[in-house]
């Protein structure tokens, strides 16, 4: 740990391994039955778990399904990179349907992360790095949203690999990190309608001080106190709610997303590489939907 974590760590938890053997874990979300969902991107599955316990696997070809959550009605919306869309499957039937695969009649790039407002409003992430070029029918990375009618809204398109998102306690503002060339994490206010105003960058996530990319800004989360947590070089950043650096929680592995999850929401989970690991924090996590 580096930094003073002394009000963001549980004072003597350490790192529990979850689960193991994968290539490349992403996408943690809690529901309310209890499980954990993540994905491996590499082997295109979805699993699930209860911690403590095994992970099943309860979807495969996901096209390389990346960020996970869930609607306000308890439905799994995933990002399928390859696949070029974003897609509900419902819990009641398992059925999967397409939310959004095109803005402005054009085909999206490679959804990446995703998130809901309890009204049904949905944001979501577009970066190119899944299709080469000369098939990009899109030229830019954009943030979208999609209103509870279905309609997509490109909302955004000022950062160069937008990737994750979270939303502040109160819903006013959203996250969204940019990874690649000039890391860092962006804020906008989120009007009453929905829609995104103008962006500002609300911290830097630089890379390793070697200059090497040993992790770059991913997933992000915010817990009940407004700190925002993200994960980038050398493990996952807090910063506390006016973007100031509170310290970087190493974990065993280089983490590309986490999540908040237990009844209590005070178990922190890292997806990193090959792993998924646990450790205990002092304040809850915002919910899934808020």
């Amino acid at each position: 740990m580096t930094g003073d974590l002394s009000d963001v760590i549980e004072p003597g938890s350490e790192f529990q391994q979850l689960a193991t053997g994968f290539v490349f874990t992403e996408g943690p979300v809690w529901d309310s039955a209890g499980y954990l969902y993540f994905v491996d991107i590499r082997q295109n599955i979805l699993c699930r778990m209860k911690p403590g316990e095994d992970y099943e696997i309860v979807r495969r070809e996901t096209g390389s399904g990346d960020g996970l959550t869930f609607d306000p009605n308890g439905n799994l919306l995933m990002c399928e990179g390859r696949h070029r869309r974003l897609t509900r499957t419902h819990s009641d039937s398992g059925r999967i349907e397409i939310v959004a695969e095109r803005w402005n009649n054009l085909r999206l790039n490679s959804p990446n992360d995703v998130i809901a407002r309890p009204d049904g409003t949905i944001y979501f992430t577009d970066p190119p790095w899944a299709v080469e070029a000369a098939d990009r029918q899109l030229d830019f990375a954009g943030v979208y949203r999609v209103s509870p009618d279905g309609e997509v809204f490109m909302e955004a398109d000022d950062n160069e690999v937008p990737n994750g998102l979270a939303m502040s306690p109160d819903g006013s503002k959203l996250y969204v990190s940019n990874t690649r060339s000039d890391p860092y994490l962006n804020v906008y206010e989120v009007k009453s309608d929905g829609s995104l105003g103008p962006g500002e960058r609300f911290a830097d996530i630089p890379y390793g001080p070697d200059g090497t990319v040993d992790g770059v800004p991913d997933g992000v989360k915010v817990d009940e106190a407004g700190n925002v947590f993200c994960t980038g070089a050398g493990g996952g950043w807090v910063f506390d709610s006016g973007g100031s650096k509170i310290g970087v929680i190493e974990a065993p592995e280089l983490p590309a997303n986490l999540a908040f999850i237990g009844e209590d929401r005070k178990t922190l989970v890292f997806t990193s590489r090959t792993s998924v690991y646990s450790i205990r924090v002092q304040i809850p996590g915002m919910p899934v939907v808020y």
